[in-house]
């Protein structure tokens, strides 16, 4: 067994569109993208003159998925509003006419 095929086990199958990766994770290929662009979403593109072409490794997604399940330990789940930062910006919504 060669090198690149041993690699290529442990990325696991390479899904060459958008909507094969946003199948994949069970979303939609918008939501697909937003996790791209905001959380680090494992996504590579093939660079050709034109344009890019995307991919991705579900090995790869899948390890994504596990860490993004993990809860963070500096974010208390059960008072995370209570903290002022954390709170939406709604002074519009509060009894103002």
């Amino acid at each position: 067994m060669s090198i690149h095929s041993k690699d290529a086990n442990k990325k696991g199958e390479v899904l060459h569109s958008w909507k094969r990766i946003a199948n994949y994770l069970n979303r939609s290929v918008r939501t697909a993208r937003r996790w791209e662009e905001f959380e680090n979403l494992p996504v590579r593109r093939h660079k050709h003159l034109k344009s890019n072409t995307v991919f991705a490794y579900t090995g790869e997604l899948d390890n994504w998925l596990q860490g993004r399940e993990q809860p963070s330990p500096n974010v208390n789940q059960d008072n995370d509003m209570t903290n002022p930062d954390l709170q939406p910006m709604m002074s519009w919504n509060r009894g103002v006419c």
